[in-house]
């Protein structure tokens, strides 16, 4: 009896859910960065209009992003407030993606998440 094909077979299917599996975790991780990206939108558009953004805004934007999966996140804005201004911010954070690391086995990977944007400030408004 040929055993090549049936081995051939169950080495194939091996093959492609271990790259299904890592595109998964590639879309995954991907999904989260453009999540990112929608919680910081309406507030950069603020930021570009008022030249700050309050405590209270930070906070809620911390707040977002923990509900997310983000953990250690920290807001950084650089630059002048002033108008036609550009100001830079960098929002880090920490976040676990849960991957196959073996037959039926799965681990915890730590992954850092980094978001910069560029703002021009276009009016400075009360």
């Amino acid at each position: 009896m040929n055993i090549t094909l049936p081995v051939t077979l169950v080495l194939a299917l091996m093959v492609i859910m271990s790259v299904m599996v890592l595109v998964f975790d590639y879309f995954t991780y991907l999904n989260q960065n453009i999540e990112m990206i929608y919680v910081m939108r309406p507030y950069l558009y603020h930021l570009g209009d008022r030249g700050e953004l309050t405590p209270q805004q930070l906070q809620i934007i911390e707040e977002r992003l923990e509900n997310i999966g983000l953990e250690a996140v920290e807001i950084d804005i650089l630059g002048s407030g002033g108008f036609g201004g550009k100001m830079t911010v960098e929002v880090t954070g920490r976040g676990e993606s849960s991957r196959l690391a073996g037959f039926l086995r799965r681990e915890n990977k730590a992954l850092d998440y980094h978001y910069r944007r560029e703002v021009i400030i276009t009016r400075i408004s009360n």
